[in-house]
């Protein structure tokens, strides 16, 4: 079963909660206690059952850089959604190979190379 993906509302909603909530990065100790930084140098602890309190951490902690991967890829993904639809215009060339341009350039080269062996033949039958 697949994740459902998250719509930009939830997105927005995650990105709300990470600028509302305690600074990270948050901590979780032997004890059992979920530590959260206060003020300059401070820390104050909660206690918080084993996996939960691990999770609560690392995502409050991964949380923002989370969302900026996300917002990176999307924006990557944009650009070469662009990029292939200007292709399929016909307005630009890839800068990879394609089937299409790897068929090109046999293409030539083979026209070439039949050119150069009929060169040869006249010139032999000379």
């Amino acid at each position: 079963m697949t994740t459902p993906r998250l719509t930009e509302q939830e997105i927005d909603t995650l990105r709300a909660l990470c600028e509302k909530a305690t600074p990270a990065p948050w901590r979780y100790d032997a004890n059992e206690m979920l530590i959260l930084p206060v003020g300059r140098n401070g820390w104050c602890g909660e206690a918080a059952g084993g996996n939960d309190g691990r999770l609560m951490a690392a995502a409050r902690t991964a949380l923002p850089r989370l969302l900026a991967e996300r917002d990176a890829m999307a924006k990557e993904l944009e650009e070469a959604r662009n990029l292939l639809t200007r292709a399929d215009s016909g307005f630009i060339r890839l800068p990879w190979p394609t089937p299409s341009v790897e068929w090109m350039y046999l293409q030539r080269d083979v026209s070439a190379y039949l050119a150069r062996q009929a060169e040869a033949k006249q010139e032999g039958s000379k």
